[in-house]
């Protein structure tokens, strides 16, 4: 079951998890190797990509994701989203985080659930990631009735943008 809730028309903060699933593209690739998930071997790059993807899902850390932005610049990221259908979202030269729909949310989520059930290191330690988030209203929810939650929480604050409204959103899949 996926699930999307959100209290603003446009949601962005939640965009960690897909955010890692592109840097572990890397990884995939055998671009990058992450010590502890992918090898025993210690790599300086893997190991500061490694903190700062568990930091920026973990903690919803700002800084971790805008360096993470900053290192792999995302390239791809945009026709990775079209190519799943997601036509209303693309990150933008002046900001860290793209805006998009709950459809597109749902969509994008869909294909982190695909992406879990698949046999690589990289994936479930991600899919792990997600289960240890910091906040989290569907956990919140539907813990205590024995559902196991892969998420993201984020928040858009009216004072941080042009807008004049906050959110407060939750996305993920319940099992």
């Amino acid at each position: 079951l996926m699930l999307s809730k959100c209290a603003a028309r446009k949601i962005g903060p939640r965009v960690r998890e897909p955010c890692a699933a592109q840097c572990e593209q890397h990884v995939e690739n055998g671009e990058l190797a992450l010590p502890g998930v992918t090898t025993d071997t210690f790599d300086a790059r893997g190991s500061q990509v490694k903190s700062l993807i568990e930091e920026s899902v973990i903690n919803s850390d700002n800084d971790a994701f805008g360096t993470l932005r900053t290192m792999y610049d995302f390239a791809g990221f945009n026709e990775w989203t079209e190519s799943l259908g997601v036509n209303d979202t693309a990150y933008l030269p002046d900001s860290w985080f793209p805006w998009y729909t709950a459809r597109s949310s749902a969509k994008i989520w869909t294909e982190m659930y695909d992406y879990f059930q698949s046999d690589s290191p990289t994936a479930a330690w991600l899919r792990s990631l997600c289960e240890q988030t910091n906040l989290s209203f569907l956990r919140n929810a539907v813990e205590p009735q024995g559902a196991l939650v892969h998420n993201k929480a984020g928040w858009c604050s009216g004072s941080d943008y042009a807008h004049d409204y906050n959110g407060l959103c939750d996305a993920g899949i319940v099992e």
